[in-house]
């Protein structure tokens, strides 16, 4: 903008003005910007408590255009109105005196936002002591304009700018001598900010106050910031109009002290010790290319200093000359480091904390923020204090102060050095009572816009589109020809209801209903009452709009008939279907046939998800996948069906329909999280990041509160290597996680068909061969580093996942002390119970990740992923207290669960995720759909975490992990570890059963399943469990304890597996009526498993009736029985029953 464009500051009328003493006065009005006067208005004379026109307007010129640092001093400063009364000069005074009465402040921000004119009214105390201590003071009242000729700034400007703001609330946990009304002093803080493109401005706040605990807090008060750096503002002038200062729960901070176990040491800090106030916000104007350099500052570090520092205030001295420069010396030179990394996600625009005060030392500053020079000594303030020093120095020639080689060339440890042996030790004040400083950045806008949920489902519809749930309604002729059935059905009906009124009572007995007279008869005389009546014509009338439907629509001519034999060909065309229509609706009305009913249901969805969970233990996938595709025939518009079956697919190693299944889950119903979460991680695999990250984030935005979808997330940013987007997603599932949220109630019923709950979190693990081509795909198999678990809670070594630590970041305190750096890597042994050292059989270098095998290539070798996709994930605690221990497996899972919408139900159950960390329920999750790579990154994760370790819930998850790998030996030590801890876990147990079963160590198997099943609390797989075990005592042919096995698993759900153990046990111990019995429950929960028409043909033949088994028979054979055993039973069987003479042609099947 070019030419001048003041602003212009009017001081309108003022009522209710009044002196010190009521009497007379003369006052005048004074306008200033900053530290300089623009202008004095002339001395009027005033009556108390009356109106005073002063209109006097002070012009501020700013020039044409607005440079950054014109911008800058306009949003930090205000414009002040002040009234004073001018008192008489006496004889001893050589100048006039004033006494300030009122005094205003008036931001120039609405001019920068592109207003021209503001006008208001403010109410003012009197600024006497006596008034401002009175409960209602005396007010009064100014108005006031502030105006422009053109904005300030165009429109592309305001658009592209941001308002930062830095706000300073206080400094707590100072020592106790520190107390107000000794030497007078105040503190400054700073910090750089890319206010222009060129360099950093320091933006400082002054005058820091210490006060005491006892005293209020000024914002607790008044509710506003403060101005910062105007010091002739006195009372309500110094508050920021239209400022709010938010509270902010401890947990819910960005800061270093934001844990629970800091919140008892953080309240006793600030009620019961010193403080130094500020209460203050500092504003800066950020244009385009600031806010770039601000991006791109942040991207390249993210810890950023803040410094505070102590000065003298300066005195009078003798002659009322103030105290030199060199005698106002600064001490305690602290520093803080604050992550602006938040500012970089998306739709974040505040980070507010407490962050730890520490002494300030050049190297630190260099190494965690990369900067060269201190901030106070761009301001110029250690500058001046080592010339203090130096003065101080040379008067004490004799001082045995001494500075360290490496100190000399540093100004900020020159300024240590001084004569009141204020050296670096002064600075460890802030060190020795954990000092901290509470502060918030905040943004008008964020840096990082968010996509709107909106904004995420349209870009998903455009992947995905939406398919609606229930078939399209019939339009057009077909619609037309439904309507014409539908009037006739309804004149038919209406005709008999006429000719049953009429006729009905004249019918003589049923040997005259056939004579051809009485019919002619009764025709002629049903159709003279409708003629005459005027039926007839009201029922052509009701039919003639259904006929004029389908001409219509089937034989609409837009041509003009051009000759009559046109014209009767279309009539007898017409004619020929409307009376064939009317015999298909005469014939469904008059039809005497039943409808054939529906054969009934036996097997709902949720009872074919359990038989299909008990397939896959089975290893017998084809069964499995029956039953996905059955529940898929009975409602495929049902998002979890699609969902199941294709993490079935992944688990058989058919991604590509999998991917499909999930994109199909995802089309019904787009707030399906799980789907959501599964389609981008297929997205991921295949390298279409930015899809992936769209799924991902719509997961995030339908359900925030989500631990897992969270995770997922950050597992997504970590891989492609966005360290600032992982950290938020992780920082953001452990504040969910830790929250005040303690219980988590998890739905098992919630689908529309009620499907069923997951009756297990642990699955069988893929085909050994799927399993052999992963192992030599990758080359190894993914791991990670474990050691055993120990009771002293230490911390266990990172994994080769883990990131850098933020600078700055472990630095803080636990309580009242601090929080120690992490170690990196730690090696550990386990000790035998003889006291001797012994290797750690988990301790084994298992790597997540490998630099010579691409992430795309390792997961796509472990694409047996696990149909239990929407399984709850909840673990031990990650404490050592056992007794809660078999809380990792017992949530059991359904496809019916959501993972943001939980509500009770029959199925119900209340789950405690206080004490789970969100990396263990996320490696659970990952577990339950296969995704071994993923698992393995956030195990590793959990080893990273300051509150995890290899605990109990961790090594159940890691023992689950080798399984799927089938890498048994490992498995088999690392839960062994779990039951020398806690010799009452069930679930190790019972995965160490599925460790030796699946490894073909069938006795130890049986041991261990033997064990899990005699404990009071159940695992989570019991019923897996007691089938599994009694299929072991079938192949030792234990049968008494294989039916009372098999009876526990049908008293827990009953089963087409279940009911034909208790059927096979039944029929070796001769009960053959109670084997007929269970078998036929079995058959009727599964009438297409060969093995149960297998034995019902023994069962048969042992009962004498010989073509009820040959019928059993067929269907054995017709269902592809290819148990060898079995057949050969039923041929020794039927070759010793002589007398089932109509079993020949069984004779002649082969054995095979």
């Amino acid at each position: 903008m070019e030419g001048a464009n003041p602003i212009v500051v009017t001081a309108k009328q003022c009522r209710n003005l009044s002196s010190y003493k009521d009497q007379k006065f003369t006052c005048f009005t004074r306008i200033e910007f900053g530290d300089g006067v623009l202008g004095e208005s002339a001395k009027v004379e005033v009556l108390p408590d009356t109106e005073v026109d002063f209109n006097y307007s002070a012009m501020f010129d700013c020039g044409g255009t607005l440079d950054e640092w014109a911008i800058d001093e306009q949003v930090s400063r205000p414009m002040i109105i002040s009234i004073l009364e001018a008192i008489p000069k006496d004889k001893k005074s050589k100048e006039d005196k004033s006494v300030l009465i009122v005094q205003m402040s008036i931001d120039v921000l609405p001019l920068l936002r592109g207003e021209c004119c503001v006008n208001g009214t403010n109410f003012l105390p009197v600024l006497t002591e006596a008034n401002l201590q009175t409960e209602e003071p005396k007010l009064v009242e100014l108005d006031y304009s502030i105006s422009t000729e053109r904005p300030l700034l165009s429109a592309a400007e305001i658009s592209d700018g941001n308002l930062l703001s830095v706000n300073v609330h206080s400094m707590y946990s100072l020592p106790d001598s520190w107390q107000p009304g000794g030497f007078p002093y105040t503190f400054t803080a700073a910090l750089p900010m890319p206010i222009s493109e060129e360099e950093d401005n320091p933006l400082s706040i002054t005058a820091g106050v210490v006060k005491s605990s006892l005293e209020k807090d000024p914002s607790v008060v008044s509710k506003q910031w403060a101005w910062p750096n105007v010091p002739n503002l006195q009372g309500p002038a110094l508050q920021i109009s239209n400022s709010v200062v938010d509270s902010v729960a401890i947990e819910d901070e960005n800061g270093n002290l934001n844990k629970s176990e800091d919140l008892n040491f953080r309240i006793k800090a600030e009620h019961t010790k010193p403080r130094v106030v500020w209460n203050a916000s500092r504003r800066c104007w950020l244009n385009k290319k600031a806010c770039k350099k601000l991006e791109s500052k942040i991207l390249a570090c993210s810890t950023w200093p803040i410094e505070i520092i102590r000065l003298n205030m300066p005195t009078p001295g003798k002659g009322g000359k103030s105290t030199k420069e060199e005698d106002i010396l600064p001490s305690f030179h602290g520093i803080a480091y604050v992550n602006f990394s938040p500012l970089l996600y998306p739709g974040v625009s505040r980070i507010v904390g407490a962050y730890p005060v520490r002494p300030f030392s050049e190297g630190d500053l260099a190494q965690k923020t990369s900067k060269s020079k201190s901030t106070m000594a761009l301001l110029g303030i250690i500058k001046s204090a080592s010339r203090g020093a130096r003065s101080a120095r040379r008067g004490k020639k004799g001082s045995n102060t001494k500075l360290n080689s490496s100190q000399e060339g540093s100004p900020s440890e020159s300024v240590e050095a001084t004569p009141q042996a204020e050296t670096k030790s002064d600075s460890y004040a802030y060190l020795e009572h954990n000092s901290y400083l509470k502060l918030e950045i905040v943004l008008e806008t964020s840096l990082i816009p968010k996509r709107s949920i909106s904004v995420l489902a349209k870009r998903v519809s455009e992947y995905i589109p939406s398919r609606p749930t229930l078939p399209k309604r019939v339009g057009g002729a077909e619609k037309a020809i439904q309507d014409f059935h539908k009037e006739v059905g309804s004149v038919v009906t209406l005709l008999l209801s006429e000719y049953r009124s009429l006729i009905g009572d004249t019918i003589p007995d049923d040997s005259s209903l056939n004579n051809q007279k009485d019919i002619e008869e009764r025709r002629r005389k049903i159709i003279f009452e409708l003629n005459s009546s005027g039926k007839y014509f009201a029922f052509k009338e009701k039919l003639k709009q259904a006929v004029v439907k389908i001409v219509r629509e089937k034989y609409i001519n837009t041509v003009p008939f051009t000759d009559q034999q046109q014209l009767q060909l279309f009539m007898s065309k017409l004619y020929m279907f409307l009376v064939d229509q009317m015999h298909v609706a005469v014939n469904k009305v008059l039809s005497l046939e039943d409808p054939k009913p529906q054969p009934p249901t036996f097997t709902t969805a949720e009872m074919m998800k359990q038989f299909a969970h008990e397939a896959e233990v089975a290893r017998n996938y084809e069964l499995a996948e029956y039953y996905y595709k059955e529940r898929l025939a009975r409602s495929d518009y049902v998002a979890d069906h699609w969902f199941d079956y294709g993490a079935f697919c992944l688990l058989v190693q058919k991604s590509d329909m999998a991917e499909q299944c999930f994109y199909e889950a995802v089309s019904l119903d787009q707030t399906h999280i799980p789907s959501l979460l599964a389609y981008g991680m297929m997205c991921c695999l295949s390298e279409h990041y930015e899809e992936a990250e769209t799924f991902f984030e719509l997961a995030t935005t339908t359900d925030p509160d989500n631990v897992i979808a969270w995770v997922m997330t950050g597992l997504y940013y970590e891989h492609v290597a966005n360290r600032i987007m992982s950290d938020m997603a992780y920082e953001k599932a452990v504040r969910l996680n830790s929250g005040p949220r303690t219980k988590t109630v998890v739905n098992f019923a919630a689908s529309p068909d009620n499907t069923s709950r997951r009756k297990s979190s642990f699955k069988g693990p893929p085909m050994a061969s799927s399993l052999k081509q992963q192992s030599t795909a990758s080359g190894h198999v993914p791991q990670v580093y474990v050691r055993a678990p120990t009771t002293s809670g230490a911390q266990v070594g990172s994994s080769s996942t883990k990131m850098d630590s933020e600078p700055g970041q472990n630095v803080g305190t636990t309580g009242a002390g601090q929080q120690e750096e992490a170690t990196e890597d730690i090696t550990a042994t386990a000790t035998t119970p003889a006291g001797n050292s012994a290797p750690d059989p988990l301790k084994k270098p298992l790597h997540i990740a490998d630099s010579s095998v691409s992430f795309k290539d390792e997961v796509a070798s472990v694409q047996v992923e696990d149909e239990t996709t929407k399984r709850a994930v909840t673990a031990t605690p990650t404490s050592l207290p056992v007794k809660d221990t078999a809380s990792f497996h017992n949530t059991v899972t359904t496809s019916a669960i959501s993972f943001g919408e939980v509500q009770k139900s029959e199925f119900a159950q209340e789950v405690d995720c206080s004490q789970q960390s969100c990396f263990l329920q996320a490696a659970s999750y990952l577990l339950d759909i296969y995704a071994l790579k993923f698992a393995g990154i956030a195990l590793g994760n959990e080893l990273d975490s300051p509150e995890g370790g290899p605990s109990i819930a961790y090594n159940l998850a890691y023992g689950r992990l080798l399984i799927y790998q089938n890498n048994y030996e490992a498995a088999f030590e690392c839960l062994q570890s779990i039951v020398k801890i806690n010799c009452q876990e069930c679930n190790a147990y019972s995965l160490l059963g599925y460790a030796h079963y699946w490894a073909g160590d069938i006795e130890e198997a049986k041991q261990c399943f033997e064990r899990t099943v005699a404990f009071v609390d159940n695992c989570v797989d019991i019923q897996c469990v007691y089938i599994v075990l009694a299929d072991i005592y079938l192949q030792e042919k234990q049968y008494m304890k294989m039916k009372d096995t098999a009876l526990q698993a049908t008293r827990i759900s009953p089963s087409a597996v279940s009911w034909r153990a208790v059927g096979i046990a039944c029929y070796y111990l001769d009960e053959l009526l109670e084997a007929e019995d269970a078998l036929s429950e079995a058959n009727i929960l599964n009438n297409s498993d060969p093995v149960i028409w297998g034995y019902l043909t023994l069962v048969c033949l042992k009962l004498d009736r010989g073509s009820e088994a040959e019928q059993a028979y067929k269907f054995a054979l017709k269902a592809n029985l290819s148990d060898k055993l079995l057949l050969q039973e039923i041929k020794e069987l039927r070759k010793a029953n002589a007398s089932l003479g109509t079993y020949s042609e069984a004779s002649n099947i082969e054995i095979v």
